[in-house]
């Protein structure tokens, strides 16, 4: 049975990574450029230290769908797990060095217009547009969803939980503002969901 912090992480990843989303789309986006440079860097700041502490967060949550699907699981199925996890904290890992880089490039930045030309500088350096920036930080949440469907297949999560997981992926992938924050929302239900049932007598071992 996955320890108390490690179920909590499924409550709280999603919630910061929500919050680290808010504050982009509803602080920054609309009203940094009429701020006042200090007060603008503290929301970008602010937003993305949520965003780092979602992504260390999903850590632990990785881990334990790892060990969700492989407890009492054959060989193929660990095989499969392995894979999906190292291909989701591959996407974590992309996604915590896009968040140094654009903490890094709001503290260099003078003033928000400066901010573009540091970021370019930045993604001219072979390979950072692809590890930070394009396919390698999604991956994360596609091995989420799938090694939530592939607890689902074998009966160590339920069917809402895993349907809601996948809807919420789907959502977040269309990279469309209002749906990707409904998906946010919803991977915040899916996941604390399925905390709840991890912490009750569902996650006890069946007969047999």
């Amino acid at each position: 049975m996955p320890n108390r912090t490690a179920v909590a992480t499924l409550v709280a990843a999603p919630l910061l990574l929500l919050a680290g989303w808010a504050v982009m789309k509803l602080a920054w986006v609309p009203h940094s450029r009429a701020l006042p440079w200090p007060e603008a860097l503290a929301v970008w700041t602010a937003g993305h230290v949520f965003y780092l502490a979602a992504y260390v967060a999903f850590v632990p949550v990785i881990l334990t769908l790892h060990r969700l699907v492989t407890q009492r699981s054959g060989a193929g199925v660990k095989r499969a797990s392995r894979a999906l996890t190292a291909v989701s904290l591959l996407g974590v890992a992309g996604f915590v060095g896009q968040m140094v880089i654009d903490l890094a490039i709001g503290f260099q930045a003078g003033h928000r217009e400066a901010m573009g030309a540091l970021s370019a500088g930045y993604r001219a350096f072979p390979g950072v547009s692809v590890l930070f920036y394009g396919l390698v930080p999604s991956l994360y949440l596609a091995g989420i969803v799938l090694l939530v469907l592939l607890a689902a297949a074998l009966r160590r999560v339920g069917v809402p939980v895993a349907l809601a997981v996948l809807l919420s992926g789907l959502l977040i992938g269309t990279q469309n503002v209002p749906l990707m924050t409904a998906g946010t929302v919803g991977l915040c239900l899916g996941l604390g969901a399925l905390a709840l049932a991890l912490r009750g007598p569902a996650l006890a071992p069946s007969p047999g």
